[in-house]
């Protein structure tokens, strides 16, 4: 590997990207991608754009006081967890003044606009400066859940005490989730109101229910239920951490254990649903997989010390290096000819991640290999970026350079400078673990 040579791609993609984003007229892409960019971004050097972009942002028409709501008159809490993450970045590594207002602002609003009785809701409907937060949860609303959590850990800081946050109840009260209880893994959609006829979207034919008004279907039709669960697992993960709650730790393996026995076929594809012997090859999409790959390795590293769980990670990482490409690159689904960008960098850390838990040298071999291939074979010389698809004999099927997926690209080049040249370890620092998740 020409290490150089990734370095030198990957300062050009980092202009790209930038370029890109001064472009978006209306800062669409940089708002709701915060989190995306901002921590790749600032370790390229680009931290005095990012904190410009920033400031521009405080009177942005896609915030209602601090919260990131583009689609009103709903608003909701699941998308704001890379508005929150990317100012928290700001605020904890450069002591960014106005990313502290935005997040204050965020926190004085977060409590009206989307908590109902100690649960977090999902949705919220906005009607002049007045919100009122729906009884509906969607599990991707983990995502907030993790920032909170976080946010919540900081030295001599209670949300509950300065905001009205209580995030360990609401994480507790979201494990509490009927379905859940009954099956282990959490649908799309929860109803966990009073109104007696709507109880039908906890029960076990959830997923058979349909909303014939387009107005729903931005809230219906989200993310495949293997993304949403490791939303909340990865949430449950941070809770157990931070919280030392034996409690959610006997949620984490009823969790774990279902996960894998409702998700992960035999051959060891994550399936996007619970139906196994009713998908194809299709519905095991690599970017439902890796997730799930994360959220067990760090079940182990920081709660659960069973071999079970790494063997359980080993099988889905062996399915996918059977359908592994010639070029060392994955595919899309097992039966797919298309490599697809984004999936690629994080397969690779997932093998970093492996490689620590086991201390099997085939397993970093594998990350380097990937990380090479992506950028030997996606790469654009004369679009000074990486491409979103080719074909497994390197042909670029789809020529666009999307700004979010190469910035999440720039991951690549940080393991390699961090973890292999620098020796560092993802478990190990703080820094690397929070700059490499896959969120």
């Amino acid at each position: 590997m020409n290490f150089e040579e990734i370095f030198r791609k990957t300062n050009k993609i980092s202009m790209s990207v930038v370029e890109a984003l001064e472009k978006n007229k209306y800062n669409t892409l940089f708002i709701r991608n915060l989190d995306d960019f901002v921590p790749t971004l600032s370790y390229m050097g680009y931290e005095k754009f990012l904190k410009e972009k920033v400031t521009n942002l405080l009177n942005s028409d896609f915030l209602f006081r601090g919260l990131y709501c583009s689609k009103r008159p709903f608003c909701y809490s699941w998308q704001n967890d890379e508005w929150l993450g990317g100012n928290l970045y700001l605020k904890e590594n450069y002591s960014f003044r106005k990313s502290e207002i935005l997040i204050d602002s965020f926190l004085n609003t977060f409590s009206e606009t989307f908590l109902e009785d100690g649960r977090l809701a999902s949705l919220s409907v906005l009607l002049r400066d007045n919100a009122f937060p729906i009884p509906l949860f969607n599990p991707r609303t983990g995502a907030i859940i993790e920032e909170l959590i976080k946010l919540n850990n900081r030295p001599n800081f209670d949300l509950d005490e300065k905001y009205g946050i209580n995030i360990k109840k609401i994480l507790e009260n979201s494990f509490e989730n009927r379905y859940f209880l009954n099956k282990g893994l959490f649908p799309k959609i929860t109803y966990f109101g009073n109104l007696q006829f709507l109880n039908c979207l906890s029960n076990d034919q959830q997923n058979l229910i349909s909303f014939p008004s387009k107005k729903f279907s931005p809230f219906i039709k989200v993310y495949k239920p293997a993304k949403e669960n490791s939303s909340m697992l990865h949430a449950l993960n941070l809770g157990i951490k931070v919280f030392n709650s034996n409690k959610l730790e006997g949620k984490l393996k009823y969790f774990l254990k279902n996960i894998n026995d409702e998700l992960i076929n035999k051959r060891g594809f994550v399936s996007t649903s619970s139906t196994l012997n009713q998908v194809n090859d299709q519905d095991y999409r690599l970017s439902m997989n890796h997730p799930i790959i994360e959220g067990f390795c760090d079940s182990y590293f920081f709660h659960i010390k069973d071999k079970k769980l790494l063997n359980i990670v080993e099988t889905i990482a062996n399915a996918w290096l059977h359908v592994r490409f010639p070029n060392k690159l994955f595919p899309y689904n097992p039966n797919s000819n298309i490599s697809w960008l984004d999936d690629q960098i994080d397969v690779a850390i997932c093998f970093g991640r492996l490689y620590e838990l086991t201390r099997k040298e085939e397993y970093i071999d594998l990350a380097i290999e990937t990380i090479d291939s992506v950028f030997e074979i996606h790469y654009s010389t004369p679009k000074r970026g990486l491409v979103e698809k080719v074909d497994k004999r390197g042909n670029i099927i789809d020529s666009t350079i999307n700004p979010k997926y190469n910035a999440l690209a720039i991951k690549a080049w940080i393991f390699l400078n961090e973890v292999i040249l620098k020796n560092k370890e993802i478990y190990k620092d703080k820094k690397v673990y929070e700059i490499l998740k896959d969120r």
